[in-house]
């Protein structure tokens, strides 16, 4: 018999690969399962029973397979987790074979459901192998729709004393077969695949058979009152010529009927012509449509999806049909090419126009003294007395010595000021009489008091109090202002004066702010310091030289004045 091969290599599915994905089935859509079609069923009751979606299952392993397909107890075991009528199974690369789950003389036992199997790698890369010790498949009927097996490779399956090495189909079973290879299987009857029951129809595309045997009749196939019918096309949805092998051995008893060309045939020039529903792409020389991940589109029939520009998602590309699918992010959302969500900004970061959003860095910081929630559009302000350090999500106190108005970082109190409290929005004033050359004051007592003989009037002053001018004087420190001399005193210190100082004996000041004292005139005298005037003396004195009184002139001389 001839040896089917397939001479395209495809990337087995991986770990990265969802457990649950969507390959579909490229043959005409009014015989294959459309994922989104809704199966309602009506009841005589005043109720509707809800629309259940066509699944479609990725499975890696056999217990996985099992659980999905092996709806009958027989022999004592049982799947679970069971398809629903037309879902599909996406059979993962590799060898599935019996242990540990498996009844005594088959591995997968239906009854009474129908489904898809496809090879979700190259061809015949799907193997079924029963181990030289059970058969692969026994179906008892399908529930009126078809069972579908595409590009699976059955080998070694084994029935001692019984019909159908690999498969069996009994009870109106439907069937199609596409594109499989069946190979060194045993049994009685039908070492590759028995059928029987009125009702049974079996249609077989593109299928090699190679090395089955039996110890009665058909090698390959046997017909017990079932109806083969051979395809020398390619199958639906794809297009070519396949290539005929050998003649089969085939045995047709009861009533059944094995109509068309009965040979092994090789996939030849058969290629997937058929047309992707939009949302999905087919895969190179695969007989299956992949849906287009989230974030991508396509239109009916495409090879490829496109990606949502950046800026805009897609979540669900199963039913995406052009760019127009994409959504665009909201404001303070960014997203990248082809983003099956769109991310919001982090706290602290706003993002006006999600449109230009291509990553994170799209986000800008909010500045210091503001803050934002994710998703923000704008920063908010913080309030007076508080500030942020970018990017935040709140505000805090300011620290003393500091001080913050609305929506500013936390500013240093300047030189003539200072802060003593938390969360201030403005700082104190040293005020008149005090100095602050320092920035950052935490207390009053950073102010420095102007010193005796020096004063201020600024209420803000960052350096040292300026003297008081002469004819003036400040008797303590923190004064304001510099008070003038009053009559009978004098200050005349550049630095600044303390105090006023009296004038002496013998001299008097008249005027207030006096820098100096004036010596009492011929003829005046005083006896007492800060003297505003002079005492006149006796007619024929003077004053004498101390100052302090007066005396008379001498012989012959007169006072004047």
């Amino acid at each position: 018999m001839i040896d089917f091969h397939h001479s395209t290599t495809v990337q087995e599915p991986g770990a990265g690969r969802r457990f649950l994905r969507s390959p579909r089935w490229p043959v005409s859509k009014s015989r294959f399962f459309k994922v989104a079609f809704l199966v309602i069923v009506l009841v005589v009751v005043p109720a509707v029973v809800p629309a259940v979606m066509a699944a479609v299952l990725y499975a890696n392993d056999h217990p996985v397979l099992y659980n999905s397909i092996s709806n009958e107890d027989f022999y004592g075991t049982q799947g679970n987790n069971i398809v629903n009528n037309d879902d599909s199974i996406a059979v993962g690369v590799g060898t599935f074979s019996g242990a540990p789950y498996a009844s005594a003389d088959t591995v997968y036992y239906t009854v009474e459901i129908y489904f898809s199997l496809v090879c979700s790698g190259a061809l015949h890369t799907c193997v079924f192998d029963g181990l030289n010790s059970r058969r692969l498949m026994f179906v008892m009927g399908t529930g009126g729709g078809t069972i579908r097996l595409s590009g699976i490779h059955f080998k070694d399956g084994f029935v001692d004393s019984n019909s159908g090495g690999a498969l069996s189909f009994y009870d109106a079973a439907l069937v199609s077969i596409e594109v499989c290879k069946i190979s060194s299987n045993q049994a009685t009857y039908g070492g590759g695949l028995y059928a029987r029951n009125r009702g049974t129809t079996i249609n077989i595309y593109t299928t090699g058979f190679d090395g089955n045997t039996v110890t009665n009749y058909g090698d390959d196939i046997y017909t017990n009152a079932a109806d083969f019918i051979w395809h020398s096309n390619c199958p639906p949805d794809w297009s070519g010529t396949p290539t005929p092998g050998s003649d089969l051995d085939t045995y047709s008893y009861n009533g059944g009927t094995v109509s068309g060309t009965i040979k092994s045939f090789d996939i030849g020039t058969c290629t997937f012509s058929g047309s992707c529903p939009p949302g999905e792409y087919k895969i190179d020389s695969m007989d299956f449509c992949d849906n287009c991940e989230p974030g991508k589109f396509s239109g009916e029939g495409s090879s490829s999806c496109s990606s949502c520009p950046a800026g805009k998602y897609l979540t669900n590309a199963a039913t995406s049909v052009e760019s127009s699918a994409c959504t665009s992010c909201s404001s303070g959302q960014y997203g990248g090419t082809a983003s099956a969500t769109c991310s919001p900004c982090a706290s602290g970061k706003y993002l006006t126009n999600a449109a230009t959003g291509v990553e994170s860095s799209a986000c800008t910081d909010c500045s210091a003294g503001q803050y934002s929630g994710s998703a923000s559009v704008s920063c908010s302000l913080c309030d007076a007395g508080k500030s942020s350090t970018p990017p935040a999500s709140s505000c805090f106190a300011c620290a003393m010595g500091t001080h913050s108005p609305t929506g500013s970082p936390c500013l240093d109190c300047e030189a003539g000021k200072y802060n003593q409290n938390l969360q201030q929005g403005s700082c104190t004033n040293c005020g008149t009489g005090r100095y602050s050359s320092t920035t950052g004051n935490t207390a009053v007592s950073f102010c420095l008091n102007c010193e005796a003989g020096k004063t201020s009037s600024e209420v803000i002053r960052t350096t040292p109090c300026p003297a008081c001018p002469e004819g003036t004087s400040a008797p303590a420190p923190g004064l304001s202002f510099c008070r003038s001399c009053p009559a009978g005193t004098y200050s005349n210190n550049p630095d600044g004066a303390a105090n006023c100082a009296l004038c002496g004996i013998g001299k008097y000041g008249s005027a207030t702010q006096s820098t100096s004292c004036d010596d009492c005139v011929a003829g005046t005298f005083n006896l007492v310091e800060g003297s505003v005037t002079c005492d006149k003396c006796p007619a024929g004195q003077k004053m004498n030289d101390a100052g302090n009184g007066c005396a008379v002139c001498p012989n012959g001389k007169l006072v004047y004045g």
